[in-house]
């Protein structure tokens, strides 16, 4: 037997309203609805900018992503992440108990951040999952969770290092 691959388009069709999947779609603005458009690690896809930017900068593509979608203005997000940054960088630089306390309430409030954005994500676009998943994700692999939502809001250019935020998608809100 001898796998034969489509030769016409009609060939290949995908029912996506199977199920609970019935929700599935797209919004007026493009963006999928019903659920992720990526997997968690879907950053490999664009590894330029979307995977570099969210290791190496995961504050900024947050910045982006909270003002894509209207939710918090680009420069107070990135004045919130960036004292959180600069105070963790001061923290690591002392030795002192006090600082190494101020250090990892930096880092889980920087998850706890990230926790949110994804549960309001989430709750926008109708996709299925717990608060507990948005946590472990956020917590345990923060880069691939930001890499995630930036994905799905596409608040980057591909192939592109952007810094600024893209313009602010209309129309959501949240009740």
């Amino acid at each position: 037997m001898q796998f034969e691959p489509p030769t016409k388009q009609a060939d290949v069709t995908v029912n996506i309203a199977d199920g609970d999947n019935s929700n599935q779609g797209v919004d007026s603005n493009g963006i999928v609805t019903g659920r992720w458009k990526t997997g968690l690690f879907g950053f490999t896809d664009s590894i330029v900018p979307n995977g570099v930017m969210s290791c190496c900068c995961p504050g900024l593509v947050v910045a982006q992503i909270s003002a894509r979608l209207g939710l918090m203005p680009f420069y107070h997000v990135l004045g919130i992440f960036g004292g959180l940054y600069l105070l963790a960088i001061i923290s690591v630089s002392t030795h002192s108990g006090f600082f190494d306390f101020l250090f990892w309430l930096c880092a889980v409030i920087s998850a706890l951040c990230m926790m949110r954005l994804r549960w309001r994500i989430r709750t926008l676009f109708s996709i299925p999952g717990s608060h507990a998943q948005d946590a472990a994700f956020s917590f345990c692999c923060g880069c691939c969770s930001v890499a995630q939502m930036a994905s799905h809001v596409e608040s980057y250019e591909p192939g592109t290092f952007a810094f600024a935020p893209r313009a602010t998608l209309p129309g959501y809100s949240l009740s």
